[in-house]
């Protein structure tokens, strides 16, 4: 039997949806949904007794919920100006999981974009093209992002600029709620052209 209720969540039963109530009977507890309050962090717990039909026994039991909550993938920015070698970095360098400072981060998708609600986990450790350049982040996060040979870049008037766009996967390594956490972020990269003759063109400090 049910004899207290989550604080800051819902118990729900899987097979119907329905709520329970204080004193309800719960044949198979796993048959209990907990779903936390939006933007509840909190670990939570609910009590209850066992019951054999007839009589409910004097010891009450806790139920411990952890709640995993997601890390933040805080959006990255880097520059590279056509001709230079390849710019590197990490993107998980500014990364943070609130509920578990120790907790390792880990990389497990990558795409060429803007963030979005979803990302495959796929792409990781693998050239990636953008419009620019291609950008290769491991699952540790360090990245290199090369537009050697790119034609767009290439085009590029000197001094002109202009951005590239990727969004990432990032994964929290927690298991005491059950399940992993994730967030997307996005790393911009500006790239500056060097050659205006790409295009038929005086570079601006040659116009007379």
């Amino acid at each position: 039997k049910i004899k207290s209720l989550p604080s800051s969540g819902t118990l729900t039963k899987i097979n119907n949806g329905a709520q329970p109530s204080v004193n309800d009977t719960i044949t198979n507890i796993s048959n209990l949904r907990y779903t936390p309050n939006a933007n509840s962090e909190a670990d939570n717990s609910f009590t209850f007794r066992a019951y054999d039909g007839e009589a409910t026994e004097g010891t009450t039991y806790t139920m411990t919920i952890s709640v995993n909550a997601a890390p933040v993938a805080v959006n990255d920015t880097g520059s590279i100006t056509a001709g230079d070698d390849d710019a590197t970095g990490n993107v998980l360098t500014n990364d943070t999981d609130s509920d578990d400072a120790s907790s390792a981060l880990g990389v497990r998708g990558v795409g060429a974009g803007a963030e979005g609600s979803t990302l495959a986990n796929s792409g990781v450790g693998s050239a990636v093209s953008g419009t620019y350049g291609d950008l290769t982040i491991n699952s540790g996060g360090a990245y290199t992002y090369s537009v050697t040979g790119n034609a767009a870049t290439i085009a590029l008037r000197a001094g002109e600029t202009a951005t590239d766009v990727f969004s990432y996967k990032v994964m929290d390594d927690e298991t005491n709620a059950g399940s992993k956490a994730i967030d997307i972020g996005t790393i911009t990269f500006t790239i500056t052209g060097i050659d205006g003759d790409a295009t038929n063109e005086p570079n601006p400090d040659e116009v007379k």
